[in-house]
């Protein structure tokens, strides 16, 4: 079959699942309403490569089952739970073109409180100290209820993953040991969470970078990929191989994508210059730049209201230094790398030909 086609079958097959899965029927309408937008949310897109992975590496050792289709859901509502925490941590509003979890619940807020704008548009308004302090509390109120509903969202995704694995039908030991692992990817992923963000605020080198990625992407490629050896019997340490370059290649490209992509991306291109985040291709260009090209990157990175023209500047420098032809390069090194590493894992060919493939896929990928 075709890679692209049974990538295309595989997502299609996960999201059934996840409809499924997230069908809850709750008597509170508060609930019910919460479950709703999150069941919205987690199907809303995406590529669905982190169960995919799952699937795969599991048909790689024994035969596909409906159990493995339940238990992969556990990886995707992890990277869910972990998505929508980190767009209320970075305040994004847009992912997959369409409203972030904590832009939904700030209209939501917004909306209820019947709050108007338009005896601010007289002048000396906006100074007088009543109408500051009304802005003040609309703004603390949106930030507040918008990062509570996210918080509790990604706490109910990661309580429902482990409920995937739990009934997924495994084995009782084989169900813990795989939840074990489960929780220490959890673990380890908001270690990752808190390094991207103290990696805004300083300087870094190529290797803070790729310890952070390791973190965040990296697990999510790696323990779906031990979960789901560890569930078909098939306890195999050299997955790891694969999994932490192919995943340095596709967040690797991920950067890139998030400073020079176009609208099948479905977020903004200036997002990642605007809130001052240390990707590879800063870090490369920082290292590179003459001073002057440092000062103008020290003036837009970071700055929340940059100008097109500032963040257009930056895109100039990094193209002007070669940091993007450096990171296309080692995006392409590091899937290389994950290629050859399957020559030592014993799975199966038609599962292993579909990881070199994935391989290729995650670097050459617009969107």
């Amino acid at each position: 079959m075709d890679f692209h086609v049974q990538l295309s079958t595989l997502k299609t097959e996960v999201e059934e699942r996840i409809a499924s899965f997230l069908d809850a029927k709750k008597d509170s309408p508060i609930l019910r309403g919460l479950y709703e937008d999150i069941r919205s949310q987690v199907l809303k897109g995406g590529k669905r490569l982190r169960p995919i992975l799952m699937i795969q590496t599991y048909a790689g050792f024994k035969e596909k089952d409906q159990s493995i289709l339940t238990a992969c859901l556990s990886c995707e509502f992890v990277h869910s739970a972990s998505l929508i925490l980190d767009d209320a941590m970075d305040e994004d509003i847009l992912r997959h073109g369409k409203k972030t979890f904590n832009a939904i619940y700030a209209d939501k807020i917004f909306d209820s409180m019947d709050f108007s704008f338009q005896k601010y548009g007289r002048g000396s308004s906006w100074i007088q100290k009543e109408g500051l302090f009304d802005l003040l509390y609309m703004q603390r109120a949106l930030s507040r209820y918008s990062y509570a509903m996210s918080s509790l969202a990604s706490n109910l995704l990661y309580s429902l993953s482990e409920k995937c694995l739990s009934e997924a039908g495994f084995d009782k030991q084989v169900t813990l040991r795989a939840l074990v692992l489960h929780n220490e990817m959890f673990r380890q992923l908001n270690e990752g969470q808190l390094l991207d963000m103290f990696m805004e605020k300083r300087q870094c080198i190529e290797q803070d970078y790729l310890t952070m990625i390791d973190k965040k992407s990296g697990l999510l490629f790696a323990f779906p990929m031990r979960i789901a050896a560890i569930l078909a019997g098939s306890d195999t340490p050299a997955l790891d191989s694969y999994s932490f370059p192919m995943a340095r290649g596709f967040q690797i490209h991920d950067d890139i994508l998030g400073t020079f992509g176009g609208e099948k991306t479905g977020k903004p291109s200036d997002s990642d210059i605007k809130k001052g985040k240390r990707t590879l291709l800063v870090i490369k260009a920082l290292r590179e730049a003459t001073e002057e090209q440092r000062e103008i990157m020290d003036v837009a990175l970071g700055k929340a209201d940059a100008t097109e023209e500032e963040v257009d500047s930056v895109r100039t420098i990094l193209r002007d230094t070669k940091a993007l032809e450096y990171c296309q390069e080692k995006a392409r090194s590091f899937t290389e790398q994950a290629k050859k590493a399957l020559d030592t894992i014993p799975l199966k060919a038609e599962q292993k030909a579909f990881l070199q493939n994935l391989a290729d896929f995650v670097v050459e990928r617009e969107f």
